[in-house]
């Protein structure tokens, strides 16, 4: 039986999918990099598109390290970039912890590479991820108990977990008061 073109097609998509599932996670990390960056200079940011590639990739978890080198530059905050790209970001860390700690490695690397302009804005770029739910405070709390040299090295990321000390120290407030008030809650429910 002659085929179709579209289920030659369908056949060729697999194949490529495939293909691209066989090479490493550092060449596929590279690939979806690359297809960031084309985009983003083509100015076709589209969300639905990236995850979709994030995910045929097998590296949606990983996809926020790169995405916030790809979107995000030294006028993060005077571009308001994270709400810019919002959706983006939510498509990849909501509900999703280990995507989160990929997206807070990636904002490390990016306050060191821009560290004139970013390092002493570390606290407005954490609370920003914050109040945009792109990355949870249980989250940013695990990030600020361990820094590591994962993404940058130890001084680096111990200098800037100080400069975000601020907004650590307020969402361990913030922590610290739901607790006590869902314990006062608890104790009225059982009265």
């Amino acid at each position: 039986p002659i085929e179709t073109d579209e289920v030659l097609a369908s056949n060729v998509g697999r194949l490529v999918i495939s293909k691209d599932l066989e090479k490493s996670v550092d060449e596929r990390l590279d690939m979806l990099h690359q297809f960031f960056i084309e985009k983003k200079k083509a100015d076709a940011v589209d969300s639905k598109e990236f995850l979709h590639e994030a995910e045929r990739l097998d590296l949606k978890t990983k996809a926020p390290l790169l995405l916030v080198e790809a979107l995000l530059d030294d006028t993060v905050l005077s571009e308001d970039q994270f709400t810019k790209y919002k959706t983006t970001f939510l498509r990849f860390t909501l509900g999703d912890k280990k995507a989160q700690r990929y997206l807070l490695g990636g904002l490390e690397q990016l306050i060191v590479k821009h560290e004139a302009v970013l390092l002493p804005k570390a606290a407005h770029l954490v609370k920003k991820i914050y109040e945009l739910d792109i990355c949870e405070e249980e989250s940013i709390l695990a990030w600020a108990e361990k820094p590591s040299s994962k993404y940058v090295n130890k001084t680096q990321a111990k200098a800037i977990l100080a400069k975000a000390q601020p907004v650590i120290d307020w969402l361990k407030v913030a922590e610290s008061e739901s607790e006590e008030e869902s314990e006062d809650d608890a104790v009225e429910f059982e009265d």
